[in-house]
């Protein structure tokens, strides 16, 4: 049986490469590609594909699978590299905490929209404009200060001369104006989720990161 194996596996790399050279010379599909059109078309025709059958998908066909699986190869590649940071989530009203990836580039609104726990307790009613205060959170003392200093909004000249420590930064007068409208608006601890954004200058810092969610919300257009 395994000697029967292993020549059921010869032929198979055989024929991949007979299909593979078919796929470069008559379609100019790069070689890279070749290995996903081919799954794709095994979950098609089965594993034993021949050239006719390739051929029978089509020119048009063929170069869109081939564009589907390098939109997919990329996607991988860019999450493969893509930084993130692992940050606490604390619900104490619901007495929960866990755990996200929190990827550099991206709001706290962003990583909410994109995680199903998280999506549930930010109600982000604006959707990101900072028309209103549903996607209120709070942050630990040094996290706060550092989502200020290391801020997509801060210039290298402005937070050159401050620390972490440094009381005086503050979030714009915008949010602040809905910060105002917030449930339970705490000093130094209080920011809108969609204006706090995991930059890579925050991410290179060394202390955890603590995000908590306040037990109401105030929703001005309800």
């Amino acid at each position: 049986p395994q000697q029967q194996q292993q020549q059921q596996q010869r032929r198979w790399k055989s024929t991949n490469e007979d299909l593979s050279h078919h796929l470069s010379k008559t379609y100019n599909i790069d070689a890279k590609l070749h290995d996903g059109v081919l799954e794709a078309l095994s979950s098609v025709y089965g594993k034993d594909i021949t050239i006719a059958q390739i051929n029978s998908f089509g020119k048009e066909g063929l170069l869109a699978l081939a564009l589907s699986v390098e939109q997919q190869r990329q996607k991988q590649e860019s999450l493969q590299n893509q930084q993130s940071r692992l940050v606490t989530i604390s619900i104490p009203h619901h007495r929960t905490e866990f755990t996200v990836d929190w990827p550099v580039g991206k709001t706290f609104l962003d990583l909410s929209n994109e995680n199903e726990v998280l999506r549930e307790y930010i109600e982000a009613t604006c959707g990101g404009t900072m028309a209103c205060c549903t996607c209120h959170i709070y942050l630990d003392s040094i996290s706060y200060h550092q989502s200020l200093l290391f801020g997509p909004s801060s210039s290298s000249s402005s937070s050159s001369s401050l620390s972490s420590d440094d009381k005086t930064i503050e979030p714009s007068e915008a949010e602040m104006d809905m910060l105002d409208l917030a449930y339970d608006y705490r000093e130094g601890s209080s920011r809108l989720g969609c204006q706090v954004e995991m930059t890579k200058e925050w991410y290179n810092q060394p202390n955890p990161i603590v995000i908590t969610i306040p037990s109401g919300v105030n929703n001005v257009y309800s």
